[in-house]
């Protein structure tokens, strides 16, 4: 439900509208640029997943965007210490899932917004890559626990994407939508600091 409520959501539905314009473009590369450096960042940090790196989408990334970067507030997307491989991995799935559609809103951009960079939606989410994800995915998949936090890290990506999408969009600090996407971000959180049974 979290995936596709953000096939609707303004920042994202603008992708694939005919009126596409460079702001609502740059808008949607903003909010993948923090998700996907800030994934990565922890993903180098932790020294796991290294066959699911993000290095050329946060390369793409960083040419599509160039100067246009923001420090919004709650722009840097950040893993807690304390949660798990699995959480990661949940987090790495949204990441490299989300190239699924790339190709479509690739054509769209050039098609609406000619010479606009778009290097990040142009690249292929590769076959060899996905398929070790999802051998990965179902080796954790086989004890609840780490079944459980799979799911967790995947929703808690989602829910850090909607809630900045939400900022993005309002162009101020707090909307009311975002504090509810920040107390359930925080419940997932609260439920894997040591100690907390899930």
């Amino acid at each position: 439900m979290a995936h596709e409520a953000l096939h609707d959501h303004p920042v994202f539905a603008a992708l694939l509208r005919h009126d596409l314009s460079e702001q609502s473009y740059f808008d949607a590369i903003e909010v993948f640029f923090h998700l996907f450096s800030g994934a990565e960042e922890r993903r180098m940090q932790s020294g796991l997943f290294g066959q699911f790196h993000l290095r050329r989408q946060t390369s793409a990334l960083r040419a599509d965007i160039g100067c246009r970067r923001s420090e919004r507030p709650g722009s840097h997307f950040c893993i807690p210490d304390h949660h798990g491989a699995p959480f990661l991995l949940g987090v790495l799935y949204v990441c490299h899932g989300s190239g699924f559609g790339g190709n479509v809103i690739a054509r769209r951009t050039s098609l609406f917004l000619p010479g606009v960079p778009a290097a990040f939606f142009g690249l292929p989410v590769r076959a060899d890559t996905w398929r070790q994800m999802a051998t990965e995915m179902e080796a954790f998949g086989r004890k609840e626990a780490d079944r459980s936090h799979l799911l967790d890290g995947a929703l808690y990506a989602f829910n850090w994407v909607t809630s900045f999408a939400d900022r993005v969009a309002a162009g101020r600090g707090d909307p009311s939508r975002d504090l509810t996407m920040r107390r359930q971000t925080q419940e997932i959180s609260d439920s894997h600091k040591p100690g907390v049974e899930t």
